[in-house]
């Protein structure tokens, strides 16, 4: 039997912003990519200095592109999400509360972000609770506005990021939840996964879910190319898998 020919393939992957509140009021910010080559999250600078990068963009969205060699036919689409990890699909990151913010701040956060939670994380951005919009309520919070957010934080679920995009619904479904943050190895969040972008997802013509979808389990390494051969940068970015549930701290 004559093997497939290798083909090229162009991918494209969205930048993905962590913010982070401080209790002082600053906001800090860093920012990864989830490599469908590699199926986890690198940072930022990492990709820019991948040998299979092209390009990095800022329309429509803050993303960066590369081309990669696929060895084999192409995989049929995955329309049940049964193969697609949860974090290729993610189109944006998310901002995040230490612990020390005020109820006041965290408020804001929800309002802002139209968010029905939001996580909170230690100086070393690890996950530690949730706090929900409910126990934010007017009426319901039984702490002050300048208390800390922390002492109404929940344990919680956290979805890992290559947990694919099926099993990511029937976490969120089991746990009655909209929306869960997702996180790398380390359990630093990535981004946030709701239950209606997964089910917009596995709607999508074969088309545009070929285009998440991880075309990247047999990929060998194209040739180094230099750097004039690369496209130069349109625009620099702005500035076994479980879900797993959060011990308070």
């Amino acid at each position: 039997m004559i093997d497939a020919p290798d083909r090229i393939a162009r991918l494209r992957h969205p930048i993905l912003r962590l913010e982070v509140l401080a209790p002082d009021g600053h906001r800090s910010a860093e920012h990864r990519v989830f490599c469908k080559y590699r199926r986890r999250s690198v940072p930022l600078d990492e990709c820019r200095a991948c040998a299979h990068r092209d390009a990095i963009s800022d329309a429509p969205s803050p993303a960066v592109t590369c081309t990669i060699r696929v060895r084999g036919p192409a995989a049929p689409p995955d329309e049940l999400g049964v193969r697609t990890p949860v974090g290729s699909v993610l189109l944006a990151g998310a901002i995040v509360l230490e612990r020390g913010t005020t109820v006041r701040d965290a408020l804001r956060v929800l309002c802002a972000e139209d968010r029905r939670s939001v996580p909170i994380v230690g100086a070393d951005r690890v996950v530690i609770g949730i706090v929900y919009e409910a126990a934010l309520a007017p009426g319901r919070a039984a702490e002050r506005p300048d208390a800390d957010v922390a002492r109404l934080m929940s344990v919680t679920l956290t979805i890992h990021e290559s947990l694919p995009v099926r099993r990511a619904l029937h976490v969120l479904a089991a746990a009655h939840l909209r929306e869960a943050a997702v996180v790398d190895d380390a359990n630093v969040p990535l981004g946030v996964f709701r239950d209606v972008d997964g089910l917009r997802w596995l709607r999508r013509p074969d088309d545009e879910r070929r285009a998440t979808r991880n075309v990247c389990a047999d990929a060998q390494p194209p040739a180094s190319r230099s750097a004039a051969e690369r496209q130069p940068d349109a625009a620099q970015a702005r500035t076994a898998p479980v879900a797993r549930p959060v011990q308070k701290r």
